[in-house]
């Protein structure tokens, strides 16, 4: 459903940011450019963009962190039928997409996190802006009403401290008349004060004992919101805690990067445990911040409430209410995770990493023994076939001997469609299996079966290992994509340099492979060969160079226009298209 048509990559070895590229709509794609252009790098972070898997050998000198996009068609309204309960906005924005982009950013301990962008992540992103903005106004106002709060007691406890003063001076007052009487009589220091207005005084005191109530009063009706006030306080406190902590440790995973890309220090050095133990120690305390957010904000959001004069049973009501009008029940991360799921195989060719065996025994083929050499490639050989173990089982031996020359005959047929090559005038090679069992000197392996593959010409019957490199690698590469194309799910295959140990009219023998299998597989591979570029068909072509030709520290980046006219194209390559006579004849 989801067909890969633009890519975008940014921070990623030698490229700062690719833009946005668009890809052939025939799903072949070709990638050219000099050596160290980036064509290679290219391949590499599609190929992480699916993985998710990076080292501290992709990023740039800066250390600043890889994302890479991809934008996806789709057919219009697939997205409903996958997203659960979008909502009314959300459903309206999805029913009318006809593609999506995900992007995958890694962070500083090299993890990495799916999102979706492009329209998506903008109505999402409006939301989480307003969601907020609206925190914003609840935070100022609570903290304008703490300030209040805390005038409010300062104010009443100097009130206090006048109520007191004046009581003194009244009569009856602790201290109302200076000196003491001793055995019923004044002494000589007694003092008598002046008259005072009494009358003034209580009425004062009558004034200051009423606003002091009235504060009170009112401090005792912001009892809720002070409490949630200073737990406000309290949570921003730990929240900034584990910011700054985190920055912290960030700082450490930047130094630790740093000492891997400038002064390549290998991975088991002593410090690996230190280092274990802040990787864990970052990914920890990240949880908890994000944790820690989000028990803020809906704090923010509840004393909100509580400042309007609802409960905490009440605020705690409105809040899941408002939560729900103001953010949506997905996010970039979570519809990014869900629609990744739909994504495309993105798979790098690797030259002879799938090479046929010479043999291969029958049960490690059953097992799926993936450590076995040449598992692989036999898996590919029998997908190409479309065999089962069920067609081994044939109880005639003599009828499946037959069966397995029928095959072989088809095998070869289809495989000469496409290696165009032969040994002398008009030997071609051939592909064989055959079943055959261990003797009874193989002890432990006696009677069990295996698999032997032979590629025939006129000449001999030789082994796989046997034959030129070129012929095992175009026969490794026929396989794999064969198989691939088999597999009922879209891929991106990726390849690098096909066919460089071929000769020039066996690498036109790699475009014919791309050409059958490009309805179900998508294609985008980098060549330097005039033989792998078709000029006809100029608009597979993306020219790939550095802003300086003369710094290998330059950013890569891609030249427009190239395909406008075939002259300009082939200077860029830097080679000339020759006529080959058809007729021309192979040369040793």
């Amino acid at each position: 459903m989801m067909k890969l048509n633009a890519f975008r990559i940014r921070n990623f070895r030698s490229i700062v940011d690719t833009g946005w590229q668009t890809l052939s709509p025939d799903n072949i794609t070709c990638l050219i450019g000099q050596n160290e252009s980036g064509k290679t790098s290219i391949l590499e972070g599609l190929k992480v963009f699916y993985t998710g898997i990076i080292t501290e050998d992709v990023l740039r000198s800066d250390l600043s962190l890889p994302e890479v996009s991809c934008r996806f068609s789709i057919p219009e309204g697939w997205l409903l039928k996958i997203t659960d309960n979008p909502g009314t906005e959300l459903k309206e924005l999805l029913s009318g997409l006809s593609h999506i982009e995900l992007t995958r950013a890694w962070i500083a301990d090299l993890s990495s996190e799916v999102i979706v962008s492009g329209e998506i992540s903008q109505y999402l992103d409006s939301l989480e802006d307003a969601w907020r903005l609206y925190l914003g106004d609840v935070t100022n106002k609570l903290d304008h009403e703490l300030k209040q709060i805390v005038e409010s007691e300062t104010l009443v406890a100097e009130l206090g401290r006048q109520e007191s003063e004046i009581k003194i001076k009244l009569p009856g007052g602790e201290k109302g008349i200076k000196g003491f009487r001793l055995f019923g009589r004044k002494t000589h220091e007694q003092i008598q004060e002046p008259a005072l207005n009494y009358t003034g005084l209580r009425s004062h005191l009558n004034e200051i004992r009423k606003r002091k109530e009235e504060l009170t009063a009112e401090l005792q009706g912001k009892h809720a919101l002070k409490k949630a006030g200073d737990t406000w306080k309290k949570l921003q406190e730990k929240y900034n805690s584990l910011d700054k902590h985190l920055a912290d440790l960030s700082l450490k995973l930047e130094e630790r990067h740093q000492k891997m890309t400038l002064l390549m220090r290998p991975a088991g050095d002593d410090d690996d445990l230190e280092w274990k133990e802040i990787l864990e120690d970052y990914r920890r305390t990240r949880n908890e911040r994000d944790q820690q957010k989000s028990l803020l904000e809906r704090h923010v959001a509840q004393s909100g409430y509580i400042m309007d004069g609802s409960s905490e049973e009440e605020a705690e009501r409105k809040v899941r209410d408002i939560i729900q009008s103001y953010k949506s029940q997905y996010n970039s991360e979570i519809l990014g995770r869900k629609y990744f799921e739909h994504s495309p195989v993105f798979e790098l060719f690797e030259d002879f990493g799938s090479l046929l065996p010479n043999r291969i025994d029958m049960e490690d083929i059953i097992t799926g023994n993936e450590q076995v050499e040449g598992y692989k490639a036999a898996r590919n050989f029998l997908s190409i076939a479309q065999l089962d173990y069920s067609f081994f089982q044939q109880p005639s031996s003599r009828i499946l001997k037959q069966k397995i020359e029928n095959l072989n005959q088809t095998l070869t047929r289809n495989f000469q469609d496409f290696w165009q090559q032969s040994i002398g005038r008009n030997n071609k090679i051939h592909i064989q299996f055959e079943l055959d069992h261990y003797s009874a000197s193989y002890r432990d392996k006696a009677g069990k079966p295996y698999l032997e593959f032979w590629i025939k010409d006129e000449g001999e019957r030789l082994y796989p290992k046997q034959r030129s490199r070129g012929v095992r690698w175009f026969l490794s590469f026929y396989m794999e994509l064969k198989a691939a194309a088999n597999i009922n799910r879209k891929m991106v295959l990726l390849v690098d340099e096909p066919g460089v140990s071929l000769h020039a009219r066996a690498q036109e023998d790699v475009l014919k492979v791309f050409e059958d299998i490009k309805d179900k597989i998508q294609i985008i591979y980098t060549t330097h060969s005039p033989h792998l570029v078709e000029i006809n068909k100029l608009h597979r072509v993306l020219a790939i160079q550095r802003d300086d030709l003369d710094s290998l520290r330059s950013n890569t980046g891609f030249r427009q226009h190239l395909r406008i006219h075939s002259a300009r194209f082939r200077a860029s390559l830097g080679i000339r298209f020759q006529a080959r006579d058809s007729h021309q004849k192979n040369t040793i």
